[in-house]
């Protein structure tokens, strides 16, 4: 067979398969891809919510109280604030916005901020925050500079970076992992490993019934601490290191609903997650609040009558609601 023929036949077949790769190709691209379909919508509903909290920051150290919350929601909806002592009620304004003053006590401080959406299920975001009046007195290291010029814009935007992060103090907490010289390495409660640096010598607190102040030596490893300082490459640089127990969320449970029958003692709350009817005992802790318009004022416990609207907070125990704070929002 002549050499020509040959290198036509291999011709050919390699333009063949060209072809042959080409519609396939086209095929591929023009064809729904059903696999990934499921994917995109899965993160849809992953990603879904209606509240978001813009100020504070989780584990911000802050060294007034009260403290504002502030963030946004669905546009005119009301906005449940909690902390470990009370709770808030505001409302979002007509560009979805809310704020609202909360106190806070010394230490860790669980917040959680939400709504209930039209399925009566309350939707929350929670953040942590250290409550320090001492840390006031603490002064923010020297920001490092290099003299940028004004033409430097992404020195500038370097520096302006450090700048936040040297002036919002920020809180590591967790059990200690490990001890170095000049470091402790702790694991928070979701697992995550972060660092803290102790070159700056900070101050040691034991709390208990009498907080006293400890050497840095008497930290051990298994020890749950709260450190507190500055953080720079996720390192943070501690300033004050509590040695406490990790603090639980006291609150459990949201509740809304209508009223089915109230008497000076109890209520009976029609759920509007599930239409089931969930008895909620009053406690001497108890704190009612009537919703008129935008007022907000606080009543007794009895004024609260049958076919009113209401939101509580509180906890769930032996298939009773003990509730921490009611909130009336509407009256027929």
């Amino acid at each position: 067979m002549k050499k020509e023929v040959i290198y036509a036949i291999i011709a050919g077949g390699v333009l063949g398969l060209l072809i042959a790769f080409g519609a396939w190709r086209v095929n591929s691209a023009l064809s729904p891809k059903e696999k990934e379909k499921p994917k995109v919508q899965n993160n849809i509903i992953k990603n879904s919510t209606n509240i978001s909290i813009a100020s504070p920051n989780n584990l911000d150290v802050l060294v007034n109280s009260p403290t504002n919350i502030s963030g946004l929601a669905k546009v005119a909806s009301l906005v449940i604030i909690s902390s470990d002592e009370e709770d808030v009620l505001v409302r979002s304004n007509n560009e979805g916005s809310f704020s609202g003053e909360i106190e806070l006590t010394g230490g860790v401080n669980n917040i959680n901020v939400g709504i209930f959406n039209d399925k009566g299920e309350f939707e929350k975001q929670s953040i942590k925050v250290v409550y320090s009046t001492e840390f006031a007195k603490i002064t923010p290291p020297e920001i490092p500079t290099d003299n940028p010029t004004s033409s430097d814009s992404v020195r500038q935007k370097v520096q302006d970076k450090l700048k936040d992060a040297y002036n919002n103090p920020l809180a590591y907490m967790g059990t200690i992992t490990d001890i170095s010289e000049n470091g402790i390495q702790i694991k928070t409660s979701e697992g995550e490993i972060e660092q803290i640096s102790t070159t700056e010598s900070p101050t040691v607190i034991q709390d208990g019934k009498s907080a006293k102040e400890v050497k840095l030596t008497d930290i051990a490893i298994g020890d749950y601490i709260v450190a507190m300082g500055f953080t720079g490459n996720h390192v943070l640089t501690a300033k004050r290191i509590l040695i406490t127990t990790e603090k639980q969320i006291s609150l459990a449970a949201y509740l809304s609903g209508k009223i089915e029958k109230a008497t000076s003692k109890d209520i009976t709350v029609k759920n509007d997650k599930d239409g089931s009817s969930v008895l909620a005992l009053s406690q001497s802790t108890t704190s009612t609040y009537l919703l008129e318009g935008e007022k907000l004022s606080k009543v007794k416990f009895s004024n609260i009558s049958v076919d009113d609207k209401v939101y509580l907070i509180g906890k769930n125990e032996n298939e009773k609601f003990l509730p921490r704070t009611i909130f009336i929002i509407g009256r027929p």
